[in-house]
């Protein structure tokens, strides 16, 4: 049984799995498991403390920086341009709804 992208086989007890077909004819496999974690009893050497914020996703006391991505910024003309689409289709239609789920399907990839 393959797992999540490179994982070769799923490790411990399998509790559930559930099948999802979506609409665009892709299958999908969600798979609960019992997997049983040994508790460390060794104390940390040090504390770091954790700012979230927007310019930079994160920034640590120790001045270590995590940059923000901005994901959406990248895809904002295209989200644009099918929203666009979408609007001049009527509500209800055949079109309409296989514009709404491709338009679903490109912003969840």
């Amino acid at each position: 049984m393959r797992g999540y992208r490179t994982t070769k086989e799923i490790r411990g007890r399998i509790i559930n799995a559930t099948i999802l077909r979506e609409k665009n004819g892709k299958y999908y496999v969600s798979v609960i498991v019992e997997v049983s974690i040994p508790k460390k009893t060794d104390n940390p050497n040090f504390i770091v403390g954790l700012d979230i914020g927007v310019k930079t996703q994160v920034t640590l006391s120790d001045g270590i920086l995590i940059e923000n991505n901005r994901y959406l910024k990248k895809y904002e003309r295209r989200i644009a341009r099918m929203q666009r689409a979408l609007s001049r289709k009527n509500k209800g239609s055949n079109n309409y709804y296989k514009s709404s789920i491709n338009w679903q399907h490109s912003i969840a990839n």
